[in-house]
């Protein structure tokens, strides 16, 4: 294999010195290129465009001395792994050279300069080039897997905190859901008795019936409330996915309306339970349905319509909020990926619910375009071949690489 030949920038601002130079290089290595320049800046700007093995620098020079120099070029990142070898008159400069090797020249030669010595200091300064590039590369190297070693602690470190957020609400809601339900259920007996024995008038007797149905929706609320963030049990079983989006829009209706967004059901008929774990599928349209209101920031519509297909159904959740970029549509299920405030979102949702999905043996598809709305569709079979458990350690987040 033919070495490359080697590259060599003088830099002197006496001519002479410089015409010296060079024919000794070319005469004892002519394969070499060198380079010339008769000032510290042209020398930098040479420096920076050939990328030389090693640079041969005079001290004394107006304008910008030798030490300046040299200084600037151990301070690039790059150009750092060059050796710099001083000229000088000044032979019996001590404190030039201990300057020199200070601010971080390699070597150090005197003028007039024995031709075979600086032969032998170029080449072997080539090597030291070489050497110091190869571990600037490996640094470099080990550099970026510290950051991303760091990065994938960070995300855990959050993910763990998302998970124990999510936990701490689950036992506070099973908490409020035990709380209310006891003295709501008390309320709802003494209504009954009034209603069935007591003589009220039409009137009264209406308001009766309309305090009895409204205890009955805080009832299936608390319920809902109670069975979404329940630990997840894993097991397959049959999911009414319109019941489920019934649930969620009980639980959202208030926020719904706060926001002034309208809902809309296009429900198919004769649509199939599928067989899935109940929980999972209640987070994966909760998730899809908030980030259809959180898009819907001036009001606006959400669209729940249902489908069959041949071997499945499919959920399909439309807002005509503020869309998704082009670029960031091809992201927005990678893991803490999110274009919301930190306060209003980690990034796992999609996520999450993408991992979901692909574990019951579905897909989750977008369109969408900015300014227009988003369109996210769930497709799921209605049998399932994977085990008979789910668990959550089954969840996998959507591949960086390959994306629905």
């Amino acid at each position: 294999m033919k070495s490359k030949p080697l590259k060599i920038l003088a830099i002197d601002d006496n001519h002479d010195n410089v015409m010296a130079l060079k024919a000794v290089v070319t005469d004892q290595l002519p394969n070499a290129k060198v380079f010339t320049a008769s000032n510290g800046q042209k020398g930098l700007d040479l420096a920076f465009a050939y990328d030389p093995d090693v640079i041969l620098l005079d001290i004394v020079m107006p304008e910008m001395d030798g030490f300046e120099v040299c200084r600037r070029l151990k301070d690039d990142h790059y150009l750092h792994a060059i050796p710099v070898v001083f000229l000088t008159a000044l032979r019996t400069d001590r404190e030039s050279r201990i300057r020199a090797l200070e601010i971080g020249a390699e070597s150090f030669l005197s003028k007039p300069f024995d031709e075979v010595e600086i032969i032998a200091q170029i080449r072997a300064m080539a090597k030291i080039k070489e050497a110091n590039r190869r571990i600037l590369i490996e640094k470099d190297h080990l550099e970026a897997l510290v950051k991303e070693r760091t990065i994938e602690l960070e995300k855990s470190h959050t993910q763990l905190l998302h998970s124990e957020k999510l936990s701490a609400v689950g036992s506070l809601s099973a908490s409020i859901a035990h709380e209310f339900s006891n003295p709501l259920q008390g309320v709802m007996v003494v209504l009954k008795v009034l209603s069935e024995n007591a003589p009220l008038a039409q009137e009264e007797q209406r308001m009766v019936s309309l305090a009895l149905h409204e205890c009955r929706r805080m009832k299936d609320l608390i319920a809902n409330l109670r069975d979404f963030y329940r630990p997840t049990s894993g097991k397959l079983e049959p999911v009414d996915l319109h019941a489920v989006l019934d649930a969620l829009l009980l639980i959202a209706k208030k926020e719904l309306l706060t926001r002034k967004i309208s809902v809309v059901k296009k429900y198919a008929d004769n649509f199939s339970p599928v067989i899935g774990v109940a929980d999972q599928l209640k987070q994966v349209l909760m998730n899809l349905l908030n980030n259809a209101s959180y898009a819907c920031e001036s009001g606006g519509a959400i669209t729940l319509a249902t489908t069959t297909t041949e071997d499945g159904v499919v959920v399909h959740i439309e807002d005509t909020g503020t869309g998704i970029s082009q670029k960031n549509l091809a992201r927005i299920f990678e893991p803490f990926f999110t274009t919301k405030p930190e306060t209003k979102g980690t990034g796992l949702g999609l996520s999450v619910s993408y991992g979901i999905i692909k574990n019951h043996g579905g897909r989750i598809e977008v369109k969408s375009e900015a300014g227009k709305g988003s369109v996210f569709s769930v497709f799921l079979p209605l049998t399932q071949t994977n085990d008979a458990v789910l668990p959550p350690s089954s969840w996998t987040a959507a591949p960086l690489a390959k994306r629905p």
